[in-house]
């Protein structure tokens, strides 16, 4: 696994054209790097491996490399928590926050995802919070460089262990600048100097290509075998598929009751257009087929999911029973999408 890692970084650029006479080993490296059918022509999909660099001191026993990483992996899911409670009690109080980590151990994507073994996932979304806590420091707090420094930190870390970072929080940059032209500037200035340091370090194979042979295809205005998007309907059908309707719709109500905080607000509305951006591109195309925008907007939906619980939770006792009991369910739909995906995945790796 680990010695299959330089191989990966080094395929980046464009995959080469091979006869369909013959499968050579490049055909079936090019189908284990899952190529992307761009301007006409295979591009290996550009994914880091900077995850999987601290696991190449480990004595190269297979299983012993796949134990530690599936460990590390679920560590990861679960400091999400922790972090969900400090991002909603810094965004609200203590006991939104208890909600708030309450929801995120049922939120079904993050499940899948574990299940899936996608660990630089998991990596980049917990990088992904940690950035969007300090971008919410940033809006409290405009004049704090500190806060600006740490979201740049966060937000280059992230970049670098998962490509898909580069693109939520390039998007979620442009928003936050978008919502404070005053001290855009320097927000912008540091977030184009760690996108180019990403593209560099790691893409530079596949930008060259990018530049070289995929734009100008399609400046003629053509792009054959481009593959095509979902369309609105199915990108955004597929929050039910995953969050069903008592989720986003705690999520939705929460969010209104926001409004009376102006700068909460203005965070949760960058980090919803964000979404709703990353939706949109799943839509229109297939080459964003692997953003994960339904694990990004976790924490968003655990946190106004949670003041919704707390508004209703403030009716009295009547209303602290209705929270509860609205509580359970959440967590019993969680589980029982839980099931559904082992019942999947045992399937899959015929262990039934």
């Amino acid at each position: 696994m680990c010695a299959s890692i330089a191989a990966t970084w080094r395929s980046c650029g464009r995959a080469k054209e091979v006869s369909s006479n013959a499968v050579s080993p490049l055909r079936k490296r090019q189908a284990r790097l899952n190529p992307r059918r761009i301007a006409g022509r295979d591009y290996a999909f550009p994914y880091s491996p900077i995850f999987y660099v601290p696991f190449l001191g480990i004595e190269q026993d297979a299983r012993a490399v796949e134990s530690i990483m599936k460990h590390v992996g679920l560590l990861l899911a679960a400091l999400e928590l922790p972090l969900v409670f400090l991002l909603a009690r810094y965004l609200f109080n203590g006991r939104v926050a208890t909600w708030a980590a309450f929801l995120t151990v049922f939120l079904p994507p993050m499940m899948s995802r574990v299940l899936y073994a996608q660990w630089p996932t998991l990596a980049g979304h917990l990088l992904d919070i940690l950035a969007i806590f300090f971008a919410a420091r940033m809006i409290r707090q405009p004049g704090n460089g500190r806060a600006l420094a740490l979201y740049g930190a966060s937000g280059l870390a992230s970049s670098l262990v998962y490509v898909s970072s580069l693109i939520n929080l390039s998007l979620l940059t442009s928003f936050l600048a978008a919502s404070d032209w005053r001290r855009a500037p320097r927000l912008l200035a540091m977030w184009t100097a760690i996108g180019l340091a990403t593209l560099v370090l790691l893409y530079f194979p596949f930008v060259t290509s990018l530049f070289t042979e995929i734009i100008p295809t399609l400046a003629e205005g053509s792009d054959p075998g481009a593959p095509p998007g979902i369309g609105a309907l199915a990108a955004f059908g597929r929050i039910h598929m995953f969050y069903g309707i008592g989720f986003p719709a705690l999520a939705l109500a929460g969010f209104l009751l926001a409004r009376n905080k102006p700068e909460t607000f203005r965070l949760l509305a960058v980090y919803a257009a964000t979404f709703v951006t990353l939706v949109g591109l799943r839509a229109l195309s297939g080459t964003f087929k692997d953003l994960k925008e339904l694990v990004f907007i976790g924490p968003f939906i655990a946190t106004t999911a949670g003041l919704s619980l707390v508004a209703l939770a403030s009716r009295g006792r009547s209303g602290t029973f209705a929270a509860i009991a609205v509580a359970v369910g959440l967590a019993g739909f969680g589980l029982a999408k839980l099931g559904e995906y082992a019942a999947l995945h045992t399937t899959l790796a015929a262990l039934n």
